[in-house]
């Protein structure tokens, strides 16, 4: 079984080593693993089945599904990680954007219904504002209903949008229309509100206090900034298996990807500042496995924010705090 430590000390990469380098607008991640694994060693065949090609007995081994998406913690992360690379990519002038929640008058329990309410929606949103190009995120709640996060990226400074105005397009209950301004890595920002949940409604759920508790820095109703306490990933369970997380229209920017040596891809980022490094040890003792894994990320804007490991999951996933 593969096991996951921070990495202990100072990690100091070659010039020479190759890293892969993710350009998404204003932040860059560079990404080192200390040894690349260049053959596969399963084959898919079908959706339920695989194979182990050093077997070589041809015989299938099925693939357990699990029922929610906390029971597939990778393709979790991957998903949040596309969302917060087309976000981060895509939202480079706050100006130019409006960040919409939508909800519903009832308990709505339909995810399908997302997509086509909001379809409607944006036949009429751009029939009175114009072009724009959006990115979309389904967020569940505990009594089982569905709110939906729209962020509207023009090509010039959004226009004013009221309140009123928007709920009556959208015609299905409450809307809240924000900026956002002062927010320095927005992917993160806007991708922390699909997996976190408050600390009262996750008490409220389980009957129970909760582990994991954190208090982050969010963007309220008034559009105002203020704290509150959050259990980190409590809301990745209430995801059904194999659900759309989000989607984007056609024409969102994909992350520039390239992969070059160390010190040619620090040049790239000679002016940016670092606001996150991580080392992890991935290890399993048993297939005389061993790696490190580091991740720096660098944001052009100047003086941007930094931000801090809390721990470390047998996920590797990133838990990180507003510093």
């Amino acid at each position: 079984m593969r096991k996951y430590e921070k990495f202990e000390g100072e990690f100091t990469i070659p010039d020479n080593k190759p890293v892969t380098v993710k350009q998404c607008g204003n932040i860059t991640e560079i990404k080192f693993v200390s040894r690349r694994n260049t053959e596969a060693h399963i084959q898919r065949v079908g959706k339920d089945f695989y194979m182990r090609l050093k077997e070589e007995t041809g015989e299938l081994h099925e693939i357990k599904h699990g029922s929610c998406r906390l029971d597939d913690t990778q393709g979790v992360k991957r998903s949040l990680e596309r969302l917060r690379d087309y976000l981060n990519t895509n939202v480079t002038e706050a100006a130019n954007c409006r960040w919409i929640t939508f909800t519903y008058a009832e308990n709505m329990k339909n995810p399908a219904r997302l997509v086509t309410d909001f379809r409607a929606f944006n036949r009429r949103c751009r029939k009175l504002y114009g072009h724009y190009e959006y990115i979309t995120a389904a967020e569940p709640q505990g009594r089982g209903a569905w709110h939906l996060h729209a962020v509207l990226i023009f090509d010039t400074p959004a226009p004013f949008m009221m309140n009123k105005t928007v709920r009556e397009m959208w015609g299905q209950g409450f809307v809240n229309v924000r900026g956002l301004k002062n927010i320095d890595n927005i992917g993160l920002y806007l991708t922390a509100y699909l997996s976190d949940m408050d600390f009262e409604q996750v008490a409220g759920l389980t009957g129970t206090i909760p582990k994991n508790i954190s208090t982050v820095e969010v963007i309220n109703e008034k559009g105002k900034k203020e704290k509150k306490a959050v259990v980190k990933g409590s809301r990745l369970k209430l995801y059904p298996s194999g659900f759309h997380i989000y989607r984007v229209s056609k024409g969102i920017k994909k992350p520039i990807i390239n992969v070059m040596s160390n010190a040619e891809a620090e040049s790239t980022v000679s002016e940016y500042t670092l606001i996150y490094e991580n080392s992890v040890r991935i290890f399993d003792d048993e297939n005389d496995f061993n790696i490190v894994t580091n991740k720096r990320v660098y944001n052009k804007i100047p003086n941007a924010k930094n931000f801090i490991i809390r721990s470390v999951n047998n996920d590797n996933s990133d838990i990180i705090d507003n510093k």
